[in-house]
């Protein structure tokens, strides 16, 4: 297979490598084909006693809803389209200054992590954590969830925020796993970051940690390559087939623990039947609460609107109009229809492009060997998949992450400048 060798300092005394070919299936457009198009045609469809029945809550979309909705998927579509990927894969070489860089950013996320979990194990021991709470959640006790989520792990202002250095923690080892010759260390700390996430997940009901965490892995090892990628067939069917299954398990995983066994085991039998209304429930109900927010709050052009990603995020006038109306348990506003009522019609337009074309930016630079834009891909492109249920972008979970991500590309590209 020919190769495009990535220009590097090749005096250095120890050279790493890696091979570049991020696949099409990755791209910013099959991403939102897979999960955020999908969850906006079934919602479309969804007959009106269903949010009634399942949901709890009455339908808020409209004719307009679905009119600005549909303008933000042509959008997104025309923004990240334009690319054409190389068949071919990027060598990428790394000098020893560049992997002595790689190692000690690492090193300091999976150093930080740790100690900012383990402070937090620390308070939470101090209020009384036992173990016998984590056996109590695992067996489906909800009020020890509410008790471990709100008393004994109630978040540390200014400090546990910063657990999401895991994120690019994580992605990182990944990436040394591939290129470094301390494989088993850099293996070691990736699954340590995503078990943390794991924690977080099935302890703290954060289920959002698990997600971000894995998939910047996930999209890290299928980027970055030991060798030259065996050019393989695989067809987009395949993948949305793959895709959901291990999707469908993944939830169903958790939220069995999380909430089938403690309270819907005693509503219904039908497990499958629950998973799918409970797993389409999060996404349906985001674009609904976001229909009511626009209509019956009258934002107009306030961006700082767009970390109001749920409803206890948002500022009192729109918590006590959401909160008296719409299902507590499902309390996110669609990052997708939300930018209408806070940028109005064009400002949303403006922002769906810009979001679309810099993911495109970002995937052609990663396509090229730019580890800065492998990284930042990796650990942003859950925003695509999550933008019907909320806009992760805006999200203060996010900046920790978008911070390192600066830092990280602005030193990378200094080391790497000829």
């Amino acid at each position: 297979m020919s190769k495009q060798t990535i220009a590097a300092n090749l005096t250095e005394p120890e050279i790493r490598e890696c091979y570049v070919s991020p696949p099409t299936w990755i791209s910013p457009l099959s991403l939102f084909m897979l999960l955020p198009l999908v969850t906006l045609v079934v919602t479309f469809f969804l007959p009106n006693y269903i949010w009634r029945d399942y949901w709890k809550t009455p339908l808020f979309l409209t004719g307009k809803d679905w009119f600005y909705l549909a303008t933000a998927v042509f959008v997104f579509v025309v923004g990240s389209r334009g690319f054409r990927k190389s068949t071919v894969s990027v060598r990428v070489a790394l000098n020893s200054k560049t992997v002595k860089f790689l190692n000690r950013v690492s090193n300091f996320l999976f150093t930080a992590t740790l100690a900012i979990y383990l402070l937090w194990f620390l308070v939470a021991v101090t209020k009384g954590l036992r173990p016998e709470t984590f056996f109590a959640i695992l067996r489906g006790d909800n009020s020890a969830l509410v008790l471990a989520k709100y008393i004994y792990f109630q978040k540390i202002s200014g400090i546990t925020t910063w657990v999401q250095f895991g994120i690019p923690g994580a992605a990182l080892s990944a990436l040394m796993f591939r290129v470094s010759a301390e494989r088993r260390k850099h293996l070691f700390r990736m699954i340590i970051l995503c078990l943390l996430a794991i924690f977080r997940t099935l302890f703290m009901a954060e289920r959002e940690a698990f997600i971000e965490t894995s998939f910047a892995v996930i999209l890290m090892l299928i980027i970055i390559r030991k060798s030259p990628a065996v050019r393989v067939r695989i067809r987009f069917w395949q993948v949305f087939v793959g895709f959901w299954s291990g999707l469908l398990v993944v939830f169903g995983s958790f939220e069995f623990i999380r909430s089938w066994s403690s309270y819907y085991s005693g509503v219904t039998n039908d497990f499958f039947g629950f998973l799918v209304s409970r797993l389409l429930g999060y996404y349906a109900t985001a674009l609904n609460n976001a229909a009511l927010a626009n209509d019956s709050l009258g934002w107009q052009s306030n961006l700082s609107t767009l970390l109001h990603v749920n409803l206890f995020s948002s500022n009192d006038a729109i918590s006590e109009t959401l909160l008296n109306s719409a299902n507590l348990e499902f309390n996110n506003i669609s990052g997708l229809l939300l930018p209408f009522g806070a940028l109005g019609f064009f400002g949303a337009i403006v922002l769906v492009f810009l979001v679309s074309r810099g993911f495109l930016a970002l995937f052609a630079s990663s396509s090229e060997g730019n580890i800065g834009s492998i990284l930042a891909y990796s650990c942003s492109a859950i925003s695509i998949l999550e933008i019907s249920r909320f806009f992760y972008l805006g999200d203060g979970r996010y900046l920790p992450v978008l911070l390192v991500l600066i830092y990280f590309s602005l030193r990378y590209r200094s080391l790497t400048r000829v």
